[in-house]
């Protein structure tokens, strides 16, 4: 898993890569440029936040969210990782592990009865919360976030 996210207008020149699911108990340790977050009980890395990343890879400036990166992108990346003392850890992803969600019209709505909350159930709703469960269960999202996307949806 490498999910990267840049944009300089919101966070300044900072590349932010996720390399694994959230931890329950996160630390940091920062070496020159570059911060690495893990995962206390395990020591396993959860993600890298490059400072001045588009000294790193060329044509950042232009990038705002999402990033995919290539092969000499993620080279250059782990190159900077050795030079300031870290492992080598981000590989490219050739096949993404996300499911797609399904997005579709609301065919109709009918209130639960006997809530006071005024939720309603919606038909294509299921299968929105299942690509949201497939997520859950491939640890791409904890619980909370889990809770928080069906409670969404439904409404």
């Amino acid at each position: 898993m490498l999910i990267a996210s840049y944009n300089k207008e919101q966070l300044g020149d900072v590349l932010l890569t996720v390399v694994a699911p959230d931890a329950a108990a996160q630390s940091c340790e920062k070496k020159g440029n570059i911060v690495r977050i893990f995962d206390v009980e395990s020591g396993q890395t959860t993600g890298y936040n490059f400072f001045n990343a588009s000294k790193i890879i060329s044509g950042l400036e232009t990038k705002k969210g999402q990033i995919f990166l290539d092969n000499g992108q993620v080279d250059a990346l782990n190159e900077a990782l050795k030079e300031n003392g870290f492992s080598s850890e981000l590989v490219v992803d050739e096949v993404s592990s996300f499911v797609e969600v399904v997005v579709g019209s609301v065919g109709g709505c009918s209130s639960i009865t006997g809530s006071s909350t005024g939720v309603a159930v919606c038909s294509p709703a299921f299968l929105v919360i299942f690509s949201v469960y497939v997520f859950f269960k491939l640890n791409i999202i904890d619980s909370h976030r889990f809770a928080y996307y069906c409670a969404i949806v439904v409404r």
